[in-house]
């Protein structure tokens, strides 16, 4: 049952790295720039029995130029910069905050006016600290085919390797359908569910998402914990599975944000290779982003 809720967990992160609405077009020039700020309030840990309380701060930012090879295939080349803040109030087996920088390297291809390919790689460092080193460089690599079966209609297939995650290579899967002109329905990042176009600058939904990542932990972390293993020179699984509801608002033709604010119904922390978790109650959350195209 664990296993199975786990890799069911690793799939949805997964969905996170394509983009549901570029699904099928041929390759575009242009830049993008996204920045986006995220919290999940404090709730007790449960393995503290209440006597000790866990948030979680997120900030990111990313930039990325896309340009085209011919007309049918086209490269992408980005930056990503993002920090993760655990607000602890007393101690914990964990790192006070989880960094990651990465370059983003994409690769997509139009093979006819329905399939079309992408693979992408975010070499970086993934860890408990701001440099490369302490075996904190990673390159998740990422292979995507998409298959336009309609206008309305498509599927996303693929497959990702990380050599930091439990199961380091992964299938997965993903849909998006518009069943009516305002109504869309997605399995894809960043949010599967539901989605309602009231006019051309405003759309709203409600859905489940997952914020996490994957970690190299180079420092030994206080134990404060009965029973916890020494957690140095390990590897960390952090998830957040969040429900909730969003607002996007376009600004302008090039620009939008959004909102979004809902419930968080599990935060695990997973040592996986020393089979120890750290789990807290349910608590609220809110996202802030803002998005450029020029």
């Amino acid at each position: 049952m664990m296993l199975t809720r786990s890799l069911f967990v690793r799939s949805v992160i997964l969905l996170g790295l394509f983009s549901a609405s570029a699904l099928a077009q041929p390759p575009t020039e242009g830049n993008s720039v996204e920045a986006t700020y995220s919290f999940s309030g404090s709730s007790d840990v449960r393995q503290t029995g209440g006597a000790a309380e866990l948030g979680v701060q997120r900030a990111s930012i990313q930039a990325s130029h896309r340009f085209k090879l011919d007309e049918q295939s086209g490269l992408r080349i980005g930056i990503l910069a993002q920090n993760t803040w655990l607000d602890l109030t007393a101690a914990l087996p964990l790192p006070d905050q989880l960094q990651a920088y990465a370059l983003q390297l994409g690769y997509t291809r139009q093979l006819s006016a329905q399939w079309s390919l992408a693979v992408s790689a975010q070499p970086g460092t993934y860890g408990d600290e701001a440099k490369i080193g302490g075996g904190t460089f990673n390159v998740p690599v990422l292979l995507t085919g998409i298959y336009a079966q309609s206008r309305e209609l498509a599927w996303v297939f693929g497959a990702r390797y990380d050599g930091f995650a439990d199961q380091q290579l992964l299938p997965f899967a993903g849909v998006r359908w518009q069943f009516a002109p305002a109504w869309t329905f997605e399995l894809a990042f960043p949010r599967t569910g539901l989605t309602y176009r009231a006019n051309e600058r405003v759309s709203a939904g409600g859905y489940v998402g997952v914020q996490g990542g994957n970690y190299r932990v180079t420092a030994e972390v206080p134990r404060g914990v009965a029973g916890a293993p020494a957690l140095g020179r390990t590897y960390l699984d952090y998830y957040e599975i969040r429900v909730g509801g969003g607002v996007d608002i376009a600004l302008g033709k090039a620009a939008s944000l959004r909102f979004e604010a809902g419930i968080v119904t599990n935060r695990t922390f997973d040592y996986y290779e020393r089979n120890f978790r750290i789990k807290t109650a349910d608590a609220p959350f809110g996202t802030i982003a803002w998005r450029a195209q020029f």
